[in-house]
This record gives structure tokens, sequence and C-alpha cells, in this order.
């Protein structure tokens, strides 16, 4: 469903996505500091653009910072296997914001 070009990073200063406005009209590119995070949260939504796919609900990690600048995270999952990987990706948030 997301092509190659598509992604999210992780890194020393902070985490960016990098999506087409198809995707996310309005947060197709944003970078957020790690100190800069406010709020993180995990839910499940259409996604327009998995009807392509034939994917209707897609799962999401959203990261809110101070001055509300969001942040998504996609993933497909099954619902079983969705909190795992919501609890993975927050794991990694955790880890790479506390600088471990």
């Amino acid at each position: 469903m997301f092509p190659r070009k598509y992604f999210s990073t992780l890194g020393l200063h902070g985490i960016a996505a990098h999506y087409s406005n198809l995707h996310f009209p309005g947060h197709s590119r944003v970078a957020i500091e790690w100190d800069q995070i406010d709020s993180i949260r995990t839910y499940s939504s259409f996604f327009l653009p998995g009807l392509f796919a034939g994917i209707l609900k897609t799962f999401i990690v959203e990261v809110t910072s101070k001055n509300a600048t969001v942040l998504k995270i996609p993933f497909h999952s099954t619902d079983e296997q969705a909190p795992v990987i919501s609890q993975k990706i927050l794991e990694l948030i955790k880890n790479f914001s506390s600088g471990k």
C-alpha cells in the first residue's frame, strides 16, 4: 500500500514521516524533535487510499508535538496483531526519545 518512497524514521534528534498528500493531506512531511513530543496514541481508521488495495482499515500510531504538529505512522495488520505492533512502535519511540 505504501511504496518504498513513503516511510517513517526515528533518529538521534527526532521522528519524521514522509508520505504523499494523497495518503495524509496536511500531514505528509512532518518532523518532531524528541523533546517536543506531547502525546502518542494508537487507533484504527478508515483509510481512503487503501480502497485501491482492498484495505479499508489501517492502524495508526499518532504522535502529537507540543505545538500541535501531528505525525502519523500507518501500518496494516490483523486486529489480533495490531496491539503487538503498536506496542513495538511505542517502545521504539520511547527508546529513541530517551537516548537508549
